[in-house]
């Protein structure tokens, strides 16, 4: 599954989805309630051209660092602003936490307090196993690097999570082409995880 984080000015999400129509393929986005404000035509352009979004709080904030009654709010902040840049009530399964802050280890209170503020709000949280933050921040992320990088850790079911960078973006041709060369097709997380099921 192909995930892109966050969000950018209006010509670089363009740009995205210009991409992936010529590749024919759908993606599943994580932006910032606040991107959503900034921008609520391409979002709408997006989920039209059959990409789906997923709930990345309002403001990207760090869900150990914030109160429970805070949680809830930038999880409601995000839903309202995608609402309101719809025009209708927009149905997500998932939930992407901001840096994986309050999930990088599933056994503490915590965690399981957040899993169930998600629960209820109808979405299961969403991490990844291919990144590129992490993993080449001790090297200049060239766009060749990071399609190189991509195309040599993904797996059949792994979940990619690209940010919306200049970079990444550029790259994702490369990473495109590069998946179906080895068989494997990019795909949103609702092809890759309810396949079986109606959605």
């Amino acid at each position: 599954a192909i995930t892109i984080d966050d969000g950018a000015h209006a010509d670089l999400i363009n740009q995205t989805l210009a991409h992936l129509r010529d590749y024919d393929v759908q993606a599943t986005f994580f932006p910032m309630g606040s991107w959503v404000e900034l921008y609520p035509e391409v979002w709408q352009q997006a989920v039209e051209e059959g990409h789906e979004l997923g709930n990345h709080t309002y403001s990207h904030a760090f869900l150990t660092t914030i109160s429970e009654e805070r949680v809830k709010e930038e999880l409601t902040r995000w839903q309202d602003a995608v609402d309101d840049a719809l025009g209708y009530k927009y149905e997500t399964l998932f939930f992407r936490p901001p840096g994986m802050d309050g999930f990088t280890s599933l056994n503490n209170a915590r965690t399981k307090q957040l899993q169930q503020i998600i629960a209820d709000k109808g979405m299961f949280p969403i991490l990844w196993d291919v990144e590129l933050v992490y993993a080449l921040r001790n090297e200049v992320a060239t766009v060749a690097r990071i399609t190189e990088h991509v195309l040599s850790n993904a797996r059949g079911g792994s979940i990619v999570l690209l940010h919306f960078t200049h970079n990444d973006i550029a790259a994702l041709p490369g990473i495109i082409s590069g998946l179906r060369s080895r068989g494997l097709e990019p795909c949103s997380l609702s092809e890759l995880l309810l396949y079986d099921f109606e959605v």
